[in-house]
């Protein structure tokens, strides 16, 4: 079932777009946003200290880069970095509020603005893939070589991202393309709600299930 126009407001974050993993999303993005002490403005972006942080991504992945490093995973140059689980909720906060923006375009039949949008998220996707990879999943995978229950469960998060990361690839392959004819319009609703559920609930898990795993080295005598 498409959004439908009619209930459509712009602001990302107050969207009542009529699919349930859109609700799901907002106040996801709400919620994380109250409790970073960010404002919702009017023109639906968000603003901490009067000042519009539309770039505040990246500007924090500068920031976070020099945070403090803690020892590194045995037998690797990888070291535990305080700031790197925050880096990765941002990504997902950046990851939710593009994705809305792409399913409010397409309620409001905004069809020539997907294809750039689709290629931004892809791109956002794979860079917060590319950094699980290096410095999550390797770092797990050695700092928990000792807790075979708690590596089984990495390398299954693993693994789960591959296959979801080959389903999204292909779906923005698919319509990333700048011709859409009638049929690929009806169609993109039903696959995006799709990938939107299977996304959250990736998310969701990650954030209190995986990171968690994420600790300092401990040091052996």
């Amino acid at each position: 079932m498409h959004p439908s126009r009619g209930m459509l407001r712009r602001n990302w974050c107050s969207c009542t777009v009529q699919s349930p993993f859109s609700l799901i999303i907002c106040s996801i993005i709400f919620h994380r946003a109250r409790g970073a002490g960010l404002q919702e403005t009017s023109f639906g972006r968000f603003q901490k200290g009067g000042k519009y942080s539309m770039f505040g991504f990246f500007r924090r992945k500068k920031q976070l880069a020099g945070g403090q490093r803690k020892g590194r995973a045995p037998g690797t140059e990888i070291y535990y970095h305080s700031e790197l689980v925050p880096e990765l909720l941002d990504d997902h906060k950046q990851l939710l509020k593009l994705f809305t923006e792409i399913g409010q375009e397409y309620a409001a039949e905004r069809f020539t603005q997907l294809p750039l949008l689709l290629r931004d998220f892809g791109t956002l996707l794979r860079e917060h893939l590319l950094k699980e990879n290096v410095k999550l999943y390797i770092y797990l995978k050695h700092t928990l070589a000792d807790d075979p229950e708690s590596a089984a469960l990495t390398q299954g998060f693993r693994s789960e991202m591959h296959g979801i990361n080959r389903t999204v690839t292909r779906f923005l392959s698919h319509y990333i393309l700048d011709e859409w004819d009638e049929q690929r319009r009806k169609q993109f609703g039903a696959d995006l709600d799709a990938i939107g559920k299977v996304l959250v609930k990736r998310i969701e898990t990650e954030e209190s299930v995986l990171y968690p795993l994420y600790q300092p080295p401990k040091s052996k005598a």
